[in-house]
This record gives structure tokens, sequence and C-alpha cells, in this order.
């Protein structure tokens, strides 16, 4: 039985529900570990049978001896790093213990993760990788178009939770959005929807679920109270239940200048929520079907964000005809299709 370990700097989000998700799934053919590069324990449930460690902290040239003990004392074959950035860490030790090596992105082609050398990494792991997995089609092709390729490359989705049997809640009159305060999120601009909509509609609210931590909440917050929507625009912090939460709100909203594939727009479909997001690169126009169960907005134009929100508010019944057809698409990706796809990796290398 081969030994797997996920590789990743874990902090709670839609990465680590992604990685755990897919180490949960594999742990019945394989012995599978995870192994945090930060101190923080586990947000989301795992597998008993999964092993969940911490690398040892130090230096970078100290961390890459510590992660190559760690791969030859644990005897593993095939470490699967996530998001390339680790790769700075993971690419020497995977190469000098010679066990395979899978890099698992999690950003898309145009997303710097923080670093200007990281398409230069990214160009030095599609070279001496093993394989390079990708999560949509449109990142697929960005990455032939404009990379030397001479590993593997694979498009896997992430897994979703396939719908919720729940009833679609009519009476509902809240908009929700969720994910970490960061810049990326671009939740700044919510208020800016949000006078808008509540100017036509000001019995309706709007939800945004995560930290309360750094400057784009304070960003928030002072438009909040410039417009005077302190009552309808409403910080809800973390949430360890949020399929509840998906359950008792009436549309999604995502406000993202960049994706690599939104598991926060799977979760709202599998609990049948009308979507509405701006059409970025990746993942919106993979996940929504324009018209059929949600609406793609041209990116960042936030007075058509708004009409968007304001024709579902004003047409129950086209709602719940978005709520009905929530379920398209949602069979690629199931547990079923990406762990068929894993499991054919990892047997292949």
């Amino acid at each position: 039985m081969l030994n797997i370990c996920f590789i990743g700097h874990f902090t709670a989000g839609g990465t680590e529900c992604a990685t755990f998700l897919v180490a949960n799934g594999l742990s019945d053919k394989y012995n599978v570990s995870i192994l945090n590069t930060c101190d923080r324990a586990p947000s989301f449930n795992l597998d008993p049978s999964v092993k969940f460690d911490y690398l040892k902290t130090g230096c970078m040239p100290k961390r890459i001896i510590y992660l190559r003990k760690y791969l030859r004392e644990n005897k593993i074959d095939v470490l699967i790093t996530v998001e390339a950035m680790t790769g700075v860490l993971s690419i020497l030790a995977a190469k000098t213990t010679r066990c395979k090596h899978v890099v698992w992105e999690h950003a898309n082609f145009y997303q710097n993760q923080g670093s200007r050398w990281i398409q230069k990494i990214r160009q030095i792991e599609l070279y001496i990788a093993d394989a390079y997995v990708v999560l949509t089609e449109r990142d697929k092709n960005n990455f032939i178009n404009n990379f030397k390729i001479k590993t593997n490359l694979e498009q896997i989705y992430n897994i979703a939770n396939q719908q919720s049997d729940h009833m679609y809640n009519m009476n509902s009159k809240t908009i929700i959005s969720v994910g970490h305060l960061r810049k990326v999120k671009n939740f700044v601009v919510i208020p800016d929807v949000a006078k808008r909509v509540f100017a036509k509609h000001p019995d309706w609210n709007w939800e945004i679920y995560g930290d309360t931590k750094g400057d784009q909440y304070q960003l928030i917050k002072n438009k909040i109270d410039e417009f005077g929507l302190q009552n309808h625009v409403l910080f809800r912090g973390r949430c360890t239940e949020m399929d509840t939460a998906y359950q008792q709100a009436s549309i999604y909203v995502m406000t993202s200048l960049q994706e690599g594939l939104p598991m926060v727009l799977l979760e709202a479909k599998s609990q049948k929520l009308p979507l509405v997001s701006f059409d970025i690169e990746t993942g919106p126009d993979e996940i929504i079907m324009d018209g059929v169960n949600g609406y793609l907005v041209p990116r960042y134009d936030i007075k058509i964000m708004a009409e968007k929100i304001c024709e579902l508010i004003e047409n129950p019944s086209l709602r719940k005809l978005f709520s009905d057809n929530s379920g398209h698409g949602l069979e690629l990706f199931s547990q079923e299709v990406a762990l068929k796809k894993w499991s054919a990796l990892l047997n292949s290398i």
C-alpha cells in the first residue's frame, strides 16, 4: 500500500477543506498523512486513519532537512505539495529522498500567491515534478499556453458535497458571502453593492462569514458606517455550522478578484442557493450556468451585480427556479469522480 503525504500551509478555508476531503477519500486505499507547515490545528474533520503532523520551524534550509527526515522516517512514496509556493520547501526534499512528487495548484495562473517568483517556481515544478494538478479546464489551458511542460499536467476538480435534501428557504431575506477577509476576496465592494440593493429592498440583509481580523475588516466596516448600512450588512465571524447558515439564506454572492476553484460557490450550490458572482479567472464559469442557476456578472461591475441581485429579490419564482436548477453540473465535483482521477494519477507515477 502506497504511503501518501500532503504538505501545505493549512489555516482553515477552502484549500484545507479540499485537501482534507481528498485525504479522507484516499485513506481506504492508501496510507495517508498530512504535514502542516504552520502550527495551526486542523479546522475540518479527518478520518481517524489519516495521520496529522507539523513540520518543525526554522530557517528554510533546516525545514528542508526536517522534511527530508520526515519523508524517510515515514517511508513516503508520494509527496503531494498543496499550492505551488510550498514547492520551495518540497522540491529538493522530494528529489533527494527519491519519493514521487505531485504539485497540486490551488490558485490559478494569474495569481502570484504573494511572490514575484511564483511563475519561475511553477516553471521549475512543471519540469521536474512527477505530476502537476490544476483545478479547472480554463486554467489547464492557461498553463499549456504559457509554460513549457515536461511533466504530466492533470485537471481534477475539488470535491463538493452533493446536493442537500433540505427545502430551499423561500421566506429568507438574507444574502450571504463567506471567506477570509483578504484583499483578494474583494469584500470591500459589498457595501457599494449593498447600498444599491437595500435602497430598493430595505427589508433584506447581507451576512458576511469569516475572520474579522486585519485591515480589510476595518475598510469594510468604515464603508458600512459611511453608507449607514449597520443594520443591513452584518459580520458573523467564523462559523462551524456553515450548512445551517447557507440553508437560512436566500442568495449567495461572490465578489472575489481571483480564485482557483471557489469552494464557497460549490458549498452554496450544494445547499440549493441561487448564485451571483463576478465572471473572474477561474472557476465561476465552470460552476454557474448563467441564467440557469445563477448569474455571471462582468468582472467587478458593481452596478450590474446589484441589478442581478435585485432581479432575484423581486422575482421569487426565479429564485426558486435557480434553486431547483442548482444541482446541474454538480456531478462533475463528486467524490467518486475526483478520487477516481486521483487514484489513477497516483498509480500511474
